[in-house]
């Protein structure tokens, strides 16, 4: 099945999922298959982001159930879960995680990766406002991957902390 994704919501802003606030809504999709030990804490970190708004869409792809770790986040995430079963692999997954999002600027985080508590502000500096590749080296900042010119910003791809950060 082809998900067909509606470009014209990324000409504005989308409504604030968290409330009135001048900062953009960021969606990050995370990508899971039969590793909940992992998704746990990637959502626990992508929950303890300095900049709110964000939502994190769940994209299990065929995996073992992680319901209960996704509801287990209520009240402190914004947070949608999609089984696609069977399963179809890893870039079908990150494509109907982009069609879920909402925000105005996107971002992948696997689930063995973790950001640092200010991993998307310090993305959303860098992109001092424009559209544009946002990414950095480990060790300075999560890392990224560029801006669609037709669609959201593409905030990071993942981090893999520093020895002795996570």
């Amino acid at each position: 099945m082809v998900r067909e994704i509606d470009h014209t919501r990324w000409a504005t802003p989308t409504v604030n999922i968290a409330g009135p606030t001048s900062r953009p809504l960021v969606s990050v999709i995370v990508r899971t298959r039969d590793r909940p030990e992992l998704l746990r804490p990637a959502l626990a970190r992508i929950a303890a982001q300095t900049h709110p708004p964000v939502e994190a869409i769940v994209v299990n792809d065929g995996g073992c159930d992680v319901a209960d770790i996704v509801a287990g986040f209520a009240g402190r995430l914004a947070v949608r879960h999609e089984r696609l079963d069977p399963g179809r692999g890893r870039s079908a997954a990150g494509n109907v995680g982009l069609a879920l999002a909402q925000g105005e600027w996107v971002g992948y985080l696997d689930d063995d990766d973790l950001l640092l508590p200010r991993g998307i502000s310090t993305l959303l500096d860098a992109a001092g406002g424009h559209r544009a590749a946002v990414y950095g080296r480990r060790g300075d900042l999560p890392i990224g991957f560029g801006c669609p010119a037709a669609g959201p910003g593409l905030l990071f791809q993942g981090l893999t902390p520093p020895f002795g950060a996570a």
